[in-house]
This record gives C-alpha cells, structure tokens and sequence, in this order.
C-alpha cells in the first residue's frame, strides 16, 4: 500500500506555515476555530481559546491573516478576551451578525473561583471592525451554565449570520439549544435568550430528562439545499427510550414561520431528522463542508469512541430517524479511529480542488515519541467512498498526515480550518499540540499549515532564493520557484506552478496544467504554441495570482473570459493586463464593459470592480456602434 505522505510540524517555516506558542499553563488551542474576516482585510483571522491558565486568566485570541511576512513563529497575541481565575475558553466565528461588512464571534468564559465550588459563564457577541478589536463592541448573553456556542450560518435566510447556543443542563438536564438570529438594526448591551419568540430567533428543546441536548452545537451549512443554513445539535445523555447515549439532531432553517420554542421530538424529515446507532457520549457535532462536491453540505459527528460519521446531505427523502450504522458509502462513511482517541472537523478546501476535506486529530499518536501526536487531512471527492474508512486506509493518494514534534506535544488535541489565512486561494489549516513547553510547562502551540495544491515533497523543478529558469518536458511535473524573479517554461502535461515570491513568468502549452500559483508580486502568463483558446471560466479554480496574461505564441491564441475571472484572478487586484499580437484575440466583452479609451499601448474596458487593460494591437468583441 502507498504510505500516507507526511509533514512533521517542526519544517513550518514562515513559507508554508508557522507556529503559534502560549504562555504558561495556557494549553494554548484547547479551543480552535476559523474567525472569518473580522477586520475587513481579505484575509481570513483564526479564533484560539485557551484554559486553565494558572498565573493568567484563560482568555480567547483573534489573531489577524494577512498576506505574507509570517515567521516561523511567534508568540500567541492580537485582540484577546479574557477572565479571572481558573477559566475555559471557547471562540468561535458566527459571520456578520449586525450587517455591517466586518464578521464577528462568539466568546463563551468558563471561571470558577480556583476551589471549583463557584462557576461563572459569560458569553458574549464581538463586532468586527476595520481596526482596534475590543470588547465593547458587541454584546453580552444571559444563557446559563455549561454553555457551548458557535455559528449557526444563515438559518433564516435575511443575509445575517445567526448564533447557536448549547445550554445541556437546561431543565433537568434535557438541555435546549437557542438560534439567535442576526439583526441589522442594533442589539441591546445584554440579551436575554428565554426572550426568544420565533422572530428573533426560537429555542430546541431536548426530548426527554437526561438528553444533555446542546452539548455540542454547530451551524451545518444547507445540508438539503433550500437556499437555507442548518444547525446541527449534539445530546450526549439518554434519548427517549431511556437507553441510547446520545444522538445528533439536524433542524432545517427556513424563511419565516418559527415558534418560539420547538422539541427535538418534533423532527420528521421534513423539518430536519435525527442521528441515532452509535455511542455519542461527548461527541461532538460539526459541519463537514461539501466533501463529495454534491452541492449539498454534509454533517460530521465525532466523540471518545474514536469513531466519525459523515453524513452527506441531499435534497430530499430523510427520514425521522438515520442509523448511523446504514452509512455505506453513497450517503456517508463511518471513519474508524481504530482505537486511538481523536477529534475531527472540518479542513476546508486544503488543495483547492473543489471538494471539501475533513482532518482528524489524534493526540495519543507516536509518530515522533509517545504522545507527540498526528493528524490526518483525508481529501473529498466526488464518490467512491468506502462505506467505512480506516485511519491505515489513508495513503499518499487521498491524505496527508501532520507530525508531532515531540514527545509529549499532545498535537491534534484539536484541528480545524483556518480559513484562507494568506490569501493564496487555500484553505488553511490549524492543529493544536496542548503540550508543547516552547515557553514554559504546557503553555501548548498551535500550527498553522497553509494548503496549497499539492503536498507530496518530491518537486520537480525546486527553486532558489534567486532568479531561476526552468524548462520542463512533455509530462506532469511540479515547478516551485520560491523567491526571485522565475522562469517557468511548461511543455505539456498536468504540471502544477508555484511561483512564490516575485515578478514571475508561467509559461503552459494547453489547458491540461493541474494548479498555476503566481503567489505575490507582478506575475504572467503566457501562451505557447499558436490555435490555443483559454477559457478562464472553466479553469478559474485551478489559477490564481495572474495579473498578467501574454497571448504570444508562434501564432494567433485566443481568451476567452468574465468580469468575475477578473476579479478571480488576481490575490492583489481586480485588475487584469492582456499583451497580445495582431491576430491575437479577447472574447467575452459583447455585454456589460465599458469602453474606457487607450491608454498608452492598452485599450481599457470596465465592469464593476473588473478592469481590463487589452494590447491596442489584440482584437476584441467588443462592439462596436
């Protein structure tokens, strides 16, 4: 069998990844989440909760994306949000809640009074904004002890996110769990959830005593594709029949209609479905994104019997009640542990090719010493899933694993997306080690690893901090060119280019390249060969970072392209420059530009935020009247 490509943790080096390093005590990323865009910046910010702090109050940090210049590592620091005493922290994103362009999160402070008889929980709304995070910016709720909270996507479809908020020890311990939904129109400083009414959000309630119902809640994306997000609610106590430990609960949102209270009994495949057939005593319940590429997001569960379940969504024809143990492959996977303790999550679209993956954490793994820890990414496709899937199954063709990097690091203890973090077009990754002692004892790390399109670590054509020139040959390679000024000559095949840093030329012969990464600076590409018409929209997923195209060949070559290409194309701009010879043409300008003049040796044209700077010497459709 082919083994599982590997990446230890300790070769992030501020280019494909960095770390992230605690105080002390902290067990810093006990809690990981992705934040979305809380400054407005274009790049994507992670949420890291820590606990139990001892010298410091267990706090939550936002630490901001941005484009380059990360270091192999750095101290945990940004905005933080923060409590007295012993404490557990939980943060994570809930998109826009207020409307106003910036995505927010939700915090959720656990304190007690360093004996373990007094528990305070705090849960609170912070704004996002262009500059100066801090806590006064947001709001307070009042929602009880034990509280888990997360995003719930847009549930009722207005085009604000909305909250979800876990509250297991709610009436006998059936537990209920709570939509906030988002409002444009402002929130008062303190909110009281038993307020709900059905119009600003409506409460779930557990079936029956001992449901713990809410102890673990998440958004689920729009698992059955009405255009509505759903929540997913996990209740690790007994159901109704007084014997199965725990079930998960998938409630479809909808436009309008909601009663202020509803139970979980309730759900009958119409207006959600229930989650039954395995041992979920602390499991936990996440959105898995659209791992097969369906169009329908699916569902994952987790817990401490080492075992997963991806349920994939669909439009129609669930029933009340799935058994989890009917999963065979066409409606989902059960994704065995074998024996190891692990959490899972969703990994985003780590190598950007169009499927959603999921990543595993197990921190008892030895790959680098006992308890160092591994976790896996295993990639979504479009089918051929095994009804059920080992963690040994992985290989080099659908996974890759990330390495502790000691003994004792405790890494996957959590993973998550991180989002796009540096803009390249990637979803990015974040894997916690709670035990790491980079400061002092168990202060803990996180590692962010950066997706790209490929992880296998033979490359072809490696480059060097200078300028370097590479000619490739008729089949598939890779081309890195690192930094400087790159050459990269493609001659056929499904190479993959990465050109990193610098003003960099990529130079392909058809439409068959796997990945072309211009990275930063000024970057081009060009056209071999003469009769070649490039498509932008039907390869877009597969370029990024172009600011550039040079239509020159040995003969007459063809673009063919849309304002949102444009816009695609380029990390740093919407901006896009088309060289060419006569001969040489631009399709898709008949409808919607704007003629702007020549300027120079270009003719510009524009639509919206697209702009286009065509050679005067390259023909177009664009009409002429």
């Amino acid at each position: 069998m082919t083994t599982t490509t590997s990446i230890n943790l300790s070769s992030l080096d501020g280019s494909n990844g960095f770390r992230i390093d605690g105080l002390s005590y902290y067990l810093s990323g006990f809690w990981l989440s992705s934040a979305g865009d809380m400054n407005g910046d274009g790049f994507d910010d992670m949420a890291i909760g820590t606990t139990y702090s001892r010298e410091y109050s267990g706090r939550s940090y936002i630490v901001l994306g941005m484009e380059s210049g990360f270091s192999a590592s750095s101290n945990l620091g940004g905005f933080r949000a923060g409590s007295n005493g012993w404490s557990k922290n939980t943060v994570d994103g809930v998109g826009d809640v207020n409307g106003d362009g910036f995505d927010d999160v939700i915090v959720v402070t656990e304190t007690d009074n360093f004996y373990g008889d007094t528990v305070v929980n705090d849960t609170y709304v912070i704004f996002g904004k262009a500059s100066d995070l801090d806590r006064s910016n947001g709001f307070s709720l009042e929602a009880g002890l034990d509280v888990q909270a997360s995003g719930a996507g847009d549930v009722n479809g207005d085009g604000l996110g909305d909250l979800i908020i876990g509250a297991p020890l709610n009436d006998s311990y059936s537990g209920s769990s709570y939509v906030v939904f988002g409002n444009s129109s402002g929130f008062d400083a303190t909110m009281d959830i038993s307020g709900l009414d059905g119009t600003n959000g409506f409460r779930l309630d557990g079936i029956t005593e001992l449901n713990l119902s809410g102890y673990s809640v998440d958004g689920a994306g729009d698992v059955n594709g009405d255009g509505f997000d759903d929540v997913i609610i996990g209740a690790s106590g007994v159901d109704s029949n007084g014997s199965s430990l725990g079930s998960g609960y998938v409630v479809f949102g909808k436009a309008s209609g909601f009663s202020a209270a509803m139970s979980l009994f309730a759900l009958d495949g119409s207006n959600g479905f229930r989650l039954d057939g395995a041992v979920m005593d602390r499991s936990v319940v996440r959105a898995a994104g659209d791992i097969n590429g369906d169009g329908y997001s699916d569902v994952l569960v987790s817990g401490r019997s080492s075992s997963s379940y991806v349920v994939f969504g669909k439009a129609a024809g669930f029933d009340a009640t799935m058994d989890l143990s009917d999963l065979d492959g066409s409606n989902g996977f059960h994704l065995d542990g074998e024996g190891q303790v692990i959490s899972a999550n969703s990994a985003g679209d780590v190598n950007g090719d169009g499927f959603d993956d999921v990543i595993i954490g197990n921190s008892k793994g030895d790959s680098n010493g006992e308890d160092s820890g591994s976790s896996y990414v295993m990639f979504g496709k479009a089918s051929g899933f095994d009804a059920e899937i080992k963690l040994s199954d992985l290989d080099s063709t659908n996974s890759i694993r990330l390495n502790g990097v000691a003994a004792g690091d405790r890494s996957g203890h959590s993973v998550s997306s991180a989002g796009d973090v540096n803009g390249d077009g990637f979803d990015d990754l974040m894997v916690a080690a709670i035990g790491t002692d980079w400061k002092t004892y168990n202060s803990g790390s996180v590692y962010v690893i950066f997706g790209r399109s490929s992880f296998v670590d033979d490359v072809d054509f490696p480059g060097t901090p200078g300028d370097d020139i590479f000619t490739g040959t008729s089949v598939a390679e890779s081309f890195e060119g690192g930094d400087g000024n790159d050459r990269m000559i493609g001659r056929g095949g499904a190479d993959s280019f990465d050109g990193g840093a610098g003003n960099d030329y990529i130079r392909i012969l058809g439409d068959d390249f796997q990945h072309v990464d211009g990275g930063t600076g000024t970057d081009t590409l060009g056209f071999a060969g003469s009769g070649f018409n490039l498509d932008l929209s039907s390869v877009i997923d597969n370029i990024h970072g172009i600011e550039t195209i040079a239509l020159y060949g040995v003969g007459d070559n063809t673009l063919t392209l849309t304002a949102q290409d444009v816009i695609d194309l380029s990390g740093e701009t919407d901006t896009l420059k088309v060289k060419g010879n006569a001969g040489d043409s631009v399709v898709g300008l008949s409808s919607g530009w704007t003629d702007g003049g020549v300027h120079g040796n270009f003719h510009t044209y524009t639509q919206g935020e697209a702009v286009l700077l065509i050679g005067v010497d390259v023909t177009t459709d664009f009409p002429i009247i």
